[in-house]
């Protein structure tokens, strides 16, 4: 009955309000809980009573920690049956999470409420929060049940319709995901997470699907999200580094892993993946494009993101397969390369194709005029050129073999 109840709407408590700010006060006395009306709800998602809090208000040492209009509360049983009041889940809707990388390499955090697509709109917002205010919310849902903290029973925090920013002043650029659903949770090895959303790229949305893992002994998370049918060329208009990368077109899909350090600052990337059928379009490099199968590769790369390590790149070209592995570099003087790989079977014809004209040019000459009609295998090469090489010509003796 009571179910069918509330079926029909909500049921108000606010009888209980001021019992329930009494119990709060002395269980936390180092913590000010505020709230205007409480009431109980039946959620048909998750099938179960929850209490429906507007307006709360969190202070601690005289500083408002957060102000939220309104918050889905589960309270804990198993606190309850200790004499205690603490929450095991609470749900957020309507959530807008600004991550700011400054200039001198910090990380602040904000967050607000408000219809506007901008994070910090609101007109409830609260900015500046530092790397150690994240850790310590984090953190919170790691402690011990014994402890007298808020958080020590929270299990499952959950945030539905919302808004993540990431801002880099560095690099003046905004990054967002928009409706955005994420729930974190409590397991026996920590803390982990999962968001789905559409992140923003240029003109284009993609929808990601992200899982992340927080370790409290060192600080430090990996997150891991697949792709599918990525325009890799996107990345191009968004990072200068890797402006190289606009003349791919080729939809990639796999496996990306990102290692944030203990400020939440990129660590280390890596990578296992597979594009479709497409083109390479490097003009420098190649006299017409390269029309491709497909392309499979694995590596990684570690901050500052100036190198990539390739473990294997396989590609099958409309002609031969190609194996490599190696490394690319980039800083102020230019792209360095140092690759080794094979060509099992190869028309001698295509020499002119897959050969980087720029790189070893009396050589590329004389190999495409003299070297015709017939089928290499088992070939092997090697490319060896330092920063810089490719755009001055000044190509070492031996680089190319």
């Amino acid at each position: 009955m009571l179910v069918a109840a509330l079926s029909r709407g909500s049921i108000s408590l606010s009888f209980v309000g001021p019992y329930l700010n009494q119990v709060l006060a002395d269980q936390y006395p180092d913590i000010k809980l505020e709230f205007d009306t409480l009431e109980l709800l039946w959620d048909a998602r998750d099938k179960n009573l929850v209490f429906g809090v507007t307006n709360v208000a969190i202070s601690k040492e005289k500083e408002t920690i957060a102000v939220i209009p309104a918050v889905t509360v589960t309270f804990s049983q198993e606190a309850l049956l200790t004499g205690k009041v603490a929450p095991s889940g609470l749900e957020f809707t309507g959530l807008k999470v600004l991550l700011t990388r400054t200039i001198s390499g910090g990380v602040n955090l904000g967050y607000s409420y408000g219809e506007t697509e901008e994070a910090g709109s609101g007109d409830k917002a609260i900015t500046g929060a530092t790397v150690a205010v994240i850790h310590e919310l984090i953190a919170g849902m790691e402690k011990n049940r014994q402890q007298s903290d808020l958080t020590a029973y929270l299990d499952r925090l959950e945030i539905y319709q919302s808004g993540l920013f990431i801002e880099d002043e560095k690099q003046g650029k905004m990054w967002r995901v928009t409706s955005a659903d994420m729930v974190i949770w409590r397991t026996e090895n920590g803390i982990v997470g999962r968001i789905q959303g559409d992140v923003h790229i240029g003109d284009e949305s993609i929808n990601l699907v992200a899982n992340a893992a927080y370790n409290a002994s060192d600080k430090t998370t990996v997150v891991n999200t697949q792709i599918f049918d990525f325009p890799i060329a996107l990345i191009a208009k968004e990072i200068p580094e890797l402006d190289r990368l606009k003349g791919f077109d080729l939809p990639v899909s796999g496996d990306i892993n990102l290692s944030l350090d203990s400020s939440f600052l990129p660590a280390q990337i890596g990578f296992k993946l597979m594009s479709g059928p497409g083109r390479i379009d490097l003009p420098d490099l190649y006299k017409a494009p390269l029309q491709l199968k497909s392309i499979i590769a694995e590596g990684h790369s570690v901050a500052p993101f100036n190198a990539v390590n390739l473990n294997i790149v396989q590609i099958q070209t409309i002609g031969p397969k190609i194996e490599l592995s190696g490394s690319f570099m980039n800083n102020e003087k230019g792209l360095g390369l140092s690759i080794e790989g094979s060509v099992p079977h190869f028309p001698t014809n295509d020499l002119g194709l897959y050969w980087p004209y720029s790189a070893a040019v009396d050589g590329y000459n004389w190999v495409t005029q003299n070297i015709r009609d017939g089928f290499a295998k088992d070939a092997t090469f090697r490319v060896d050129l330092p920063p810089g090489a490719l755009q001055s010509g000044m190509i070492p003796d031996g680089a190319v073999e």
